[in-house]
């Protein structure tokens, strides 16, 4: 006896409780329910799994069930699968219904709940890429071709710049040192990355060796936003670097002004370097450092002030130097002076000169050697009435020598 039976018998006893005019209003109602009822029930349905169940199953198969069993919104949504789906093509990832991924056999929905069935799609013209690293380059190429990638090309090349982990990529001359795929690079272990990895067979794929362009200088350090370009520059020019260029970025924060944003070595841009990166020494190298107007002008403005200081500076220093210099060539004068009064001339048969045709009475010392020869007396004897002790400096009893 399923529940609709039991139903029916409930409400039968409960109409023989009731009078005629509740029985009629009560069939009324009851009617009106049961065909609701009869109607909701009727269009639900049960699920035939599991949702585990359905997982790697094929999409037609499990679509055909979900229809069978009366749901009337089934519909398949393919998810790209590069790494899974060239062996899982057309089979279900996971069933949701009405939002659900988890459900139980039998569970009870709607027939038009809306159904998504995803599943693994491969997309057309794409293949698996193979590249034997041990291969020559001639073999790599011609496996590539038949694979469907016909715009395969090889390309010899100078290397110019390098991490100092590729250093050994040139150590086989034959094989692949590089791939560049659709103008990006892969070196190393990025190529064993990319192996077995599927690519539209549209792509443009050419396989390069280097050849080593000279000796390599390794970079020196280089922050963003922290490394001064003018220091770095020096230091780049004192390992060696000579194509040195500098481009500016225009920035409103001054803290960052003069400051490193990245370099570009060779086309390859770096936005730090922490001892890893090597290059030619003719490698051309542009710097990109932040530059604040800002910034600069208060730069030029302490500079100008510096600059006058020093202009100062200078100007009071050479005073100083005048000044010194009028002072010693004084005091060479005066000492100049002082050995002229005090070297002794060599004697001259000079005869004393004459006093004065004058009284003695009245007659003074000279107060000076320069007074007596202004008045024409020399070698004045010491019996002379103007002969002073003070104007005999050698002592030999004649004064004002001539």
């Amino acid at each position: 006896m399923d529940q609709l039976e039991i139903l029916k018998i409930r409400l039968q006893i409960f109409l023989t409780t009731l009078s005629l005019r509740s029985r009629i209003y009560y069939i009324a109602a009851a009617t009106f329910l049961f065909v609701i009822f009869s109607v909701w029930y009727g269009s639900r349905t049960a699920v035939p799994h599991s949702s585990s169940y359905f997982t790697d199953k094929l999409l037609d198969e499990v679509k055909e069930e979900f229809q069978t069993q009366g749901f009337k919104n089934v519909m398949a949504v393919p998810i790209r699968d590069l790494e899974k789906g060239k062996d899982k093509d057309r089979t279900v990832m996971e069933v949701e219904i009405a939002g659900d991924t988890f459900f139980e056999e039998g569970a009870k929905y709607g027939k038009s709940t809306e159904v998504k069935i995803k599943y693994h799609e491969f997309p057309k013209n794409y293949a698996k890429l193979s590249i034997g690293t041990s291969d020559t380059i001639e073999k790599v190429a011609g496996k590539l071709r038949s694979d469907g990638f016909l715009t395969t090309s090889i390309s010899k090349e100078q290397l110019r710049v390098r991490y100092i982990t590729d250093r050994y990529i040139t150590e086989n001359e034959k094989t692949v040192h590089a791939l560049e795929v659709d103008e990006e690079i892969y070196k190393g272990k990025e190529i064993q990355e990319l192996e077995s990895s599927y690519l539209p067979t549209s792509s443009t794929l050419i396989l390069k060796q280097y050849e080593e362009d000279g000796s390599f200088i390794t970079l020196p350090y280089m922050k963003n936003s922290m490394t001064d370009v003018e220091n770095f520059k020096k230091t780049l020019q004192s390992v060696g670097f000579s194509e040195i260029k500098e481009d500016f970025i225009p920035i409103d924060d001054e803290r960052f002004h003069n400051k490193m944003d990245s370099i570009d070595i060779e086309g390859q841009n770096f936005k730090n370097i922490s001892g890893n990166i090597e290059a030619v020494a003719d490698a051309e190298i542009v710097l990109y450092f932040y530059y604040s107007e800002k910034a600069a002008q208060k730069i030029e403005k302490k500079e100008e002030e510096k600059r006058k200081e020093e202009e100062k500076r200078k100007e009071k220093q050479k005073e100083i130097e005048e000044e010194r210099r009028r002072e010693q060539e004084r005091k060479e004068q005066e000492e100049k002076e002082r050995s002229e009064e005090l070297t002794p001339q060599p004697s001259l048969t000079v005869p004393p000169t004459p006093p004065q045709q004058a009284p003695e009475q009245g007659l003074r010392p000279f107060g000076n050697c320069t007074e007596a020869r202004r008045a024409g007396r020399v070698n004045i004897p010491a019996s002379d009435p103007q002969y002073g002790s003070w104007l005999d400096r050698d002592g030999d009893g004649v004064g004002c020598d001539a």
